[in-house]
């Protein structure tokens, strides 16, 4: 049952990234991760259905629009189809990037309760497969989503990091990748004086 479920969810996410990836000016990011996905998961589609097979059941075949997609969890509805063909540009990378996340968090949910309640050992190490990977790709699409639209990696700095900061030295900031930046930027402030409440106002 798990497999019959994920096979058409992860035929959409393919939709979804060739849909994303037929646009102009997505950035190359996104277009490589979109890429990634169709890569990954149509080939995953073709094992799951020879597990089906070698199980007796029937494989999953037929368009996405004739699926039924009741009890799939994170799956895009019609509307959400469109509003992703209809966008253009850094909006409709953004867009993909937001609802494929929340397409990913319905596969790790999906999998959970495989791993929890599923007696088939082959579908629970699939389905703990699918949480790995899958969690994996929602932080890097997180991280995707909160530099998209920077431009490159000097823009993002000096949009970022505060010019105090970068004139203390020691420091080579434009040799640190987007992932090194998120983490100087996510990491709490060192320890220090707080400013006194003049000083707070008079800013």
């Amino acid at each position: 049952m798990f497999a019959q479920m994920m096979i058409p969810h992860h035929q959409q996410a393919v939709d979804m990234s060739e849909t994303l990836l037929a646009k102009d000016d997505i950035p190359a990011d996104v277009q490589d991760f979109a890429q990634g996905v169709i890569d990954a998961q149509g080939p995953e589609i073709d094992r799951m259905n020879t597990m089906l097979e070698t199980w007796e059941e029937d494989p999953v075949t037929g368009d996405m629009g004739e699926m039924d997609h009741g009890g799939m969890s994170g799956m895009m509805s019609e509307e959400d189809m469109t509003a992703l063909e209809d966008a253009q540009g850094t909006e409709a990378a953004r867009l993909y990037l937001e609802q494929m996340t929340a397409h990913h968090e319905g596969a790790v949910d999906m999998a959970r309760d495989e791993v929890t309640d599923g007696q088939n050992p082959q579908a629970i190490a699939l389905a703990e497969q699918v949480i790995e990977d899958q969690e994996a790709e929602i932080a890097e699409m997180e991280e995707m989503l909160a530099t998209l639209g920077c431009g490159s990696l000097d823009e993002l700095i000096d949009q970022t990091v505060p010019q105090s900061i970068r004139d203390e030295g020691g420091m080579d900031w434009p040799a640190l990748s987007e992932r090194e930046l998120l983490a100087l930027m996510r990491a709490p402030p060192p320890p220090g004086p707080r400013p006194a409440p003049g000083e707070m106002s008079s800013r």
